[in-house]
């Protein structure tokens, strides 16, 4: 039988053997060409069946294996924590140990801590939930009285889950203004990554608050009552801060919860008074020419009151971790550890003690006048005591510290009686202080400027010049 390749041929010739069925055979070009195709490859399954019907083997084809990717392991994506909606009040229900932060100084944030930082309390201006603290603060914040620090370590956890509502990463700094207390206009806050410049008596002239307004009781800008525009011209008015070696030896200081709320309230007013009104006071005394800060009852309209009131906020925290301390501590006239503290809630005193979220980062090294206090990691161990100094030793280091104190005594004192504290409150708090810096004095942790005693040495003569007493570490004091 002929092959089915035979028969194409055969009609492909027929087609073409006249010029009309040349014609016919282009009609027809593809039905030939389909038949070819078609024959050919009848030709090669027949060929394949003639090989295996003869016992020749078809070569076997060689399988090449496919080619295995491997897989690249993706990087494990960063989870950002969700923001929380924040309501006022609801704060301390909010505060568990799975969401601890440790709240960091200034100095020792980075440059991103600080943008965020700074962004989020942008946004809370932005959205009039900044302005939301003030009228809290002006009709509930506790001042004069033994909830001060249980008070306002409430208040500062509302606003920092205020600034989480808006970036879960954000974290509430402390500005230690100790480490600033003989230059504070000169501070680093200052800057314009951070708080912003200060012009006496007028808003806020740069920064990220640059011309903020309050809202509360009535609108305008925001006012400081110093300079800290021009280097080299910033000041307070000569105002200083309590330094860090007086701080810590108040917080170590063998007294009552009471004595030391005493101690700290008073020494915060410092901060309040001079960045509020430090170049105004002299001038006008009328509180609508006065610095925000300056008025207890508006300071938090500067967002300066947040990092001075979470530094306040650690020294309780400090003194509570101290050994021999409770966290329990407390005590006043009249002071219940069951006192509600209004608006937050149904929160009581004793649900302050210990805020489960809330960590501080450790104090800064001390550096005053170049007099470094004995290295004594916190909680670690009890610091080897130095001899115990002579009367007549104690007594002229207090002479020193009073009058090296005087000018800051009499603006605290005027602060807190500005908030309510009485007069007895308010004496108490500076002898306490007092007390503290002679002892910081006597240790060897503080250098004071003081007037020498000219003409008879320790047991007589007149304070002339001044100089700077520096302490010996072997607990007297040396004067240069």
């Amino acid at each position: 039988m002929a092959s089915r390749a035979c028969v194409g041929r055969r009609i492909a010739r027929r087609l073409t053997a006249s010029p009309r069925r040349r014609g016919l055979a282009r009609a027809a070009g593809f039905a030939v060409l389909v038949v070819l195709v078609g024959a050919t490859a009848s030709a090669a399954g027949a060929g394949a069946q003639r090989s295996s019907r003869s016992g020749t083997p078809s070569p076997t084809p060689i399988l090449t294996p496919a080619r295995t990717r491997t897989p690249t392991a993706s990087p494990t994506p960063t989870v950002t924590p969700t923001p929380t909606p924040w309501v006022m009040g609801g704060a301390l229900g909010r505060c568990t140990s799975a969401d601890v932060r440790v709240r960091k100084e200034v100095r020792t944030l980075t440059r991103t801590e600080r943008r965020r930082f700074v962004a989020a309390v942008a946004a809370l201006v932005k959205s009039g939930v900044f302005s939301e603290f003030v009228p809290v603060h002006y009709r509930w914040g506790a001042h004069g009285r033994a909830s001060f620090f249980p008070w306002h370590r409430l208040y500062l956890l509302e606003f920092e889950d205020a600034l989480r509502s808006v970036d879960p990463l954000v974290t509430l700094p402390f500005w230690d203004w100790s480490q600033d207390a003989a230059r504070p206009a000169d501070s680093i806050v200052w800057g314009d990554d951070l708080l912003g410049g200060a012009t006496p008596g007028d808003c806020i002239p740069s920064g990220p608050f640059a011309g903020i307004e309050r809202l509360f009781p009535v609108r305008r800008c925001v006012w400081r009552g110093f300079t800290a525009a021009d280097v080299g011209r910033n000041t307070m008015g000569g105002q200083t801060f309590e330094d860090a070696a007086t701080i810590q030896a108040a917080i170590a200081a063998p007294t009552t919860y009471h004595g030391f709320r005493l101690a700290i309230e008073v020494a915060h007013g410092s901060p309040h008074s001079a960045i509020g009104a430090a170049e105004i006071v002299g001038r006008s005394s009328d509180p609508a020419r006065t610095g925000e800060m300056r008025l207890p009852s508006l300071a938090p309209s500067d967002p300066a009151f947040y990092v001075h009131h979470a530094y306040v906020d650690s020294l309780w925290a400090r003194r509570q971790d101290a050994p021999g301390r409770s966290a329990t501590e407390y005590g006043g006239r009249r002071a219940s550890r069951l006192d509600r503290l209004i608006p937050f809630g149904n929160a009581i005193v004793a649900d302050t003690f210990s805020l489960p979220c809330v960590r501080y980062q450790d104090p800064l090294p001390a550096a005053e006048a170049g007099v470094e206090p004995p290295a004594v990691p916190r909680g670690a161990r009890t610091p080897v005591p130095t001899p115990s100094p002579a009367a007549a030793e104690r007594e002229e280091a207090r002479a020193a510290v009073a009058a090296e104190r005087a000018p800051r005594a009499a603006v605290q004192a005027d602060f807190a009686r500005a908030v309510g504290q009485s007069v007895a409150e308010v004496v108490a708090g500076e002898e306490l202080l007092e007390e503290a810096a002679t002892e910081a004095l006597l240790d060897g942790t503080l250098a004071v400027r003081v007037l020498l005693r000219e003409g008879g040495g320790r047991g007589g003569g007149r304070w002339g010049a001044g100089i700077r007493l520096v302490p010996r570490h072997n607990g007297t004091a040396a004067v240069l």
